[in-house]
């Protein structure tokens, strides 16, 4: 299903507060107990009815339900998703750039252990924006500016791509507020520092971490004297991920670090023991609204064994 294949890959490059885990299972370590079944659709019905306002199937964009909002501008939704890989669909109708978008999932009100994951969608099925946990729980939230007009955006509910085999399906509610005519925030640049020397790394929701200077040899012995090769491509793979976009690259290779607010990329170290992780990040912010964030990627975790070839 294509668009559960754009879900997990954007959840795999983004995922707020998260991990990447090597088991699949980095953002569902927590379920509650529980489980619970609803109907797919508006929590408070419509008079008159709005379209199709409820019921299955509704995994496509063309099959949507359609979100019925009061005068205030507000909706209240609820669903189930009954297997790993079902999508509820929500049509939200027309929003033009400036408009507010709030949209929190609930699970422990309707006592579920689904591990839940959201996206914002345009009317041409591009990805706006989209959350898999808070920093407090594994319910979603996004609470975002639209920049650019569509009618309609879409929202898909699903479970998370890392939730683990007791949190992939559950019933949940959806509370959205859309507040109108705002303001659209002037984009904002990113400098990216790479760091291959390693330092002290604390953040709230890292803690504080000593990770080593980056020696290949340290992954395995298979790829000793070829630091500075890797160090070369993480670098092009890097620069050319985000060609076009205003994104400056430093490394901890250059005579002169970066002066404005910067994020950092530690590489080295491995995942420690109960995290099971590629890497670890200390926030995700779709549109840059932090761009001071400190993320580490394990490379000690990426022995030979992990992969099927070198």
């Amino acid at each position: 299903m294509e668009l559960q294949r754009v879900f997990q890959r954007w959840c795999r490059t983004l995922s707020a507060v998260c991990v990447c885990g090597l088991a699949g299972a980095g953002c569902g370590l927590i379920s509650v107990d529980g489980g619970g079944s609803l109907e797919d659709g508006n929590r408070t019905p419509s008079d008159p009815p709005v379209e199709r306002s409820s019921g299955e199937p509704n995994d496509t964009f063309a099959g949507a339900l359609v979100a019925v909002f009061d005068a205030s501008g507000k909706a209240r939704l609820q669903g189930t998703i009954s297997t790993a890989d079902d999508l509820d669909v929500f049509d939200l109708g027309a929003l033009g750039a400036g408009d507010r978008v709030l949209v929190d999932v609930d699970t422990f009100g309707v006592a579920s252990n689904l591990d839940s994951m959201i996206g914002l969608f345009d009317a041409d099925e591009n990805l706006f924006v989209s959350n898999d946990d808070t920093a407090f729980s594994l319910d979603s939230r996004v609470d975002e500016i639209v920049r650019h007009d569509s009618d309609p955006y879409y929202l898909v509910v699903s479970s998370s791509t890392f939730a683990d085999r007791f949190a992939r399906t559950g019933a949940y509610h959806v509370d959205i507020e859309i507040v109108r005519g705002g303001d659209v925030p002037a984009p904002r640049g990113q400098d990216v520092f790479l760091d291959f020397d390693g330092g002290v790394v604390a953040a709230d929701n890292l803690g504080v971490r000593s990770v080593p200077a980056f020696d290949a040899a340290d992954i395995h012995p298979l790829y000793a004297g070829q630091t500075e090769s890797i160090k070369a491509a993480v670098l092009e793979r890097f620069t050319d991920a985000f060609d076009g976009l205003d994104v400056t690259t430093f490394t901890s290779d250059d005579p002169v670090p970066p002066s404005a607010p910067f994020t950092t990329v530690f590489f080295g170290g491995f995942s420690p023991v109960g995290l099971d992780a590629f890497g670890v990040s200390e926030s995700v912010d779709s549109f840059n609204e932090e761009p001071a964030d400190v993320a580490i990627i394990f490379t000690e975790t990426f022995s030979p064994h992990v992969f099927s070839v070198p």
